[in-house]
């Protein structure tokens, strides 16, 4: 009991009630299966999102109506230091060898299934595909994801708890194997960014500078070649097909993971909230319960919808193979 009311004192947290923000998730989960795989004339296929993404803001406003509460503050829109924002980027910049194992990890057990469904994502102009990959999803999905759903789940204190749930929810969403087992590892630290400074802008710039990475390297390919990708802008990417490629990788992925703690450990000092990371890392807080009938039904659409995907791509995999 003592440790619960020690996270609350800590944590004054403001966001929506937990079965609200679950219900916040659930229509967007909706909303995004629905109207996700629309085609409309004129508008890029990496913008469908906004036909959803928009009405999940209109409703988050009314959801704050009724809590009485400011949007800026149930979603945490609040602004943080410049060296918060430096160490935000070198954190990305450290995690892209981590999720490079992992993505290489889901390669070994799906071959050519990467390819398969990256190429769905990429391709046609780059300022309308940067936009759609990078800017568009970095600023909802941090929207729904730490500002709604993580917010709410801190407010109870169970911070490990809250941390990974919002990770697993954030690899569902994506309702693919690709994306599914990196962005559990990167909702983490997108979490941790969270709870270490009341704040979506660390996470948006993160989200921004990652997924702005695919793009920039596709059109950096067309003109100078996959080699010098490989060689100039991921030199420690090598995969996991030999001995040699696979020990730099996890050596990189090693270093990495030590660059990204030092870096949290960092902000932390610096926003003042190391006693945030302690709860992490202790685990335990309190006992309200995180999983409502509305956040149920949202995983199992959401895991549902991964198996369906996950089988259609492996399919197409094996015919490109």
């Amino acid at each position: 009991m003592d440790n619960q009311k020690d996270n609350a004192v800590i944590l004054t947290n403001p966001g929506l009630s937990v079965k609200r923000a679950n219900l916040f998730f659930l229509c967007y989960t909706i909303l995004s299966m629905l109207l996700g795989s629309l085609k409309i004339p004129g508008l890029p296929t990496s913008w469908i999102r906004l036909i959803y993404d928009i009405p999940t803001v209109a409703l988050a406003l009314l959801l704050c109506r009724k809590e009485k509460t400011r949007l800026k503050t149930a979603f945490g829109f609040h602004r943080v230091g410049l060296l918060t924002v430096l160490l935000t980027v070198v954190i990305c910049i450290a995690m892209h060898s981590v999720s490079h194992l992992v993505s290489s990890l889901t390669n070994l057990m799906f071959p050519s299934f990467m390819e398969v469904a990256g190429s769905q994502l990429l391709g046609g102009n780059f300022a309308v595909n940067f936009i759609g990959v990078a800017v568009l999803p970095a600023f909802f999905e941090e929207f729904v994801l730490r500002g709604g759903m993580l917010n709410s789940y801190l407010g109870t204190g169970r911070i490990r708890a809250s941390v990974l749930l919002s990770a697993l929810l954030f690899g569902l969403m994506h309702m693919n194997a690709t994306q599914l087992f990196y962005s559990f590892v990167m909702g983490i630290v997108l979490a941790l960014l969270f709870l270490l400074t009341d704040s979506v802008w660390p996470g948006v710039l993160f989200h921004f500078l990652n997924n702005g990475m695919a793009p920039v390297a596709e059109a950096v390919s067309e003109r100078y070649g996959e080699e010098f990708v490989s060689r100039y802008l991921f030199p420690f990417s090598r995969g996991l097909s030999d001995p040699k490629s696979t020990l730099v990788t996890i050596s990189a992925a090693m270093v990495g993971s030590v660059i990204v703690i030092l870096c949290l450990r960092g902000i932390a000092r610096r926003e003042g909230n190391e006693d945030r990371l302690r709860l992490f890392l202790r685990g335990g807080g309190g006992t309200e319960r995180l999983f409502t009938p509305a956040l149920i039904v949202a995983v199992v659409l959401t895991a549902g919808m991964t198996a369906i995907v996950t089988v259609a791509l492996v399919k197409k995999s094996l015919y490109a193979g």
